[in-house]
């Protein structure tokens, strides 16, 4: 247009610029940049890596933006995917029918079966990219064609104007399904299913975390078919809820999923999920990693209890073990994985791709989005829900006991622990109950006997339990008490041989994760999604 030098963009971000209509103001949630940027980078090393192979064979990867709105996430599909991907073209190996008559096409004109092998296996297909933007507003469909013609480079958006269950219904043409919804996205499921193709790619966002963190249990159960926990672990457990309610859509469509990354950010949490449509014993396998749990809304510890897909009872506590108070019911969740640690190295190769220009993204929050990485590739696989030892401590009237001494303790008895992305405070471990009851009582004990806790131990007594003196002094000396030589004495039924280890030494992988910056502070005040000025 001849004023586009004219206009001034509201708002940078990535590749995309988008441009206020004065009839339609332009809702911007700053707050997301994070959720784009990830969404830009897995949808990118999903189709580099792992194109489906419907798209392959279409030569085409569609990208639907499900629900536009301001149409920024497509304007940037639009201009950070490849504008084509080169794949194995599986079209010329494998039992498939158009191979078989393609093989046979090559025999019947005189050619030997084995030529066909050495020219076709190895070939390269290019498959294109094409993005659509989907809304049900008109307003909305007018500010993407508005923004797509005023974009520093050429953008071809597909629009479309419609119910975004109604379109996904109607389709399965789609590679990688982008789920936005302000609030959850369950309503979407059976749809976004439906409209992909085999082991295609759902993304879906949920910003219910009041609900999905307890607020409102009956509308939990009635979005997700899940009680919430209002535990300090309802972020994992929020991510695991969603996932369990998408395992369990997979189930009734008789598809399988791939959990490819999953995290909890700011006030929002998001999936990244293969659909595998082909695999219908897959399906009916997601149903022993979705279970119900047990905890304690005092101090945090909870009980895996009934497997969706065991007949058998198992029984949990009624009780906590640790404090006594009474347990609650939360759940089913997912309980497999939550990422794909080849995905996961992957996402890592894309960013240092992007880094020295060598693929198209434009990424504004590298840094986070490599913590967050790390974080994840760490714990994908380590048993479902964390734990937090600020509210354990707290259960029990002593100071924290650190993140160091707690792995100490853990890789003494032969269990791993390792730093969460779900909580600054919290730590990923396979140890017991027993066990963890066994460290709480002595450090409680080691906090009473130099002066930092002054409530005497509520919990079941616990005998036998021992450190060595060196082991207390060094616990001491970290939380700053200077007459260790007169406070040994008195803990002489705590002192003796053991192979206990709670000291506090540091960690190097630790200190590398949490240096990392991904529990940094909000960058100012009243940071939240606002309407373009």
């Amino acid at each position: 247009m001849d004023n586009q030098d004219k206009l001034e963009p509201q708002v940078i971000e990535g590749k995309a610029k988008l441009y206020k209509l004065d009839e339609n103001p332009v809702f911007y949630n700053e707050t997301q940049i994070f959720n784009r940027d990830f969404s830009m980078l897995a949808a990118h090393t999903f189709l580099k890596y792992h194109m489906p192979r419907d798209a392959i064979y279409r030569s085409e990867a569609n990208i639907l933006d499900a629900l536009s709105a301001s149409g920024l996430r497509a304007l940037r599909y639009a201009q950070e995917m490849e504008v084509q991907y080169e794949c194995n073209d599986i079209r010329r190996k494998g039992d498939n029918e158009q191979d078989a008559l393609l093989k046979a096409q090559w025999v019947e004109s005189g050619k030997s079966a084995e030529s066909y092998k050495q020219v076709h296996v190895g070939r390269k297909a290019q498959v294109r990219s094409t993005v659509w933007a989907n809304d049900i507003s008109e307003n909305a469909l007018k500010s993407i064609a508005f923004n797509s013609e005023h974009q520093d480079q050429p953008v071809t958006i597909k629009p479309s104007l419609s119910d975004a269950n109604k379109l996904m219904f109607s389709n399965q043409q789609f590679s990688v399904i982008d789920l936005d919804p302000y609030g959850h996205p369950s309503v979407f499921y059976d749809a976004a299913i439906n409209a992909l193709d085999n082991d295609g790619l759902l993304a879906a966002t949920a910003t219910d975390g009041l609900i999905t963190c307890g607020r409102q249990p009956v509308e939990c159960l009635v979005r997700y078919q899940s009680l919430p926990a209002q535990a300090p672990f309802c972020h994992e457990f929020s991510v695991r809820i969603v996932l369990g309610s998408l395992a369990q859509a997979c189930v009734r469509a008789r598809v399988s999923m791939n959990v490819l990354f999953s995290f909890y950010h700011a006030h929002y949490l998001r999936v990244f999920v293969k659909i595998d449509k082909k695999s219908k014993s897959g399906a009916a396998d997601l149903l022993n990693h979705i279970a119900s749990f047990q905890y304690c809304k005092k101090c945090g510890v909870y009980e895996q209890a009934q497997t969706m897909g065991e007949q058998t009872i198992f029984v949990t506590s009624k009780k906590c073990k640790i404090c006594g108070q009474n347990n609650f019911n939360a759940g089913p969740i997912w309980t497999g994985k939550i990422a794909d640690p080849e995905f996961c190295q992957q996402l890592e190769n894309e960013i240092t791709a992007a880094e020295n220009n060598e693929n198209q993204l434009k990424l504004v929050q590298n840094k986070l989005m490599k913590a967050q990485i790390a974080y994840i590739k760490e714990e994908h696989d380590k048993k479902a829900l964390c734990l937090d030892l600020q509210t354990l401590c707290s259960a029990i009237h002593s100071p924290c006991i650190s993140q160091n001494s707690f792995m100490s303790y853990c890789a003494s008895l032969g269990r791993y622990a390792l730093p969460t992305s779900f909580m600054v405070t919290g730590a990923k471990s396979d140890i017991t109950i027993d066990e963890l009851a066994k460290l709480l009582y002595i450090w409680h004990q080691l906090m009473i006997a130099c002066g930092k806790s002054k409530q005497e131990w509520t919990g079941n007594k616990i005998e036998g339990v021992k450190i060595t003196e060196q082991n207390a002094r060094d616990i001491f000396t970290s939380v700053g008490i200077q007459n260790i030589d007169e406070i040994i004495p008195k803990i002489q039924e705590l002192i003796g041989e053991s192979t206990i280890d709670i000291s506090p030494k540091s960690n190097a992988k630790w200190k590398e994760l949490r240096d990392m910056g991904l529990f940094e502070a909000n960058p100012q005040k009243n940071w939240g999604p606002k309407k373009m000025k």
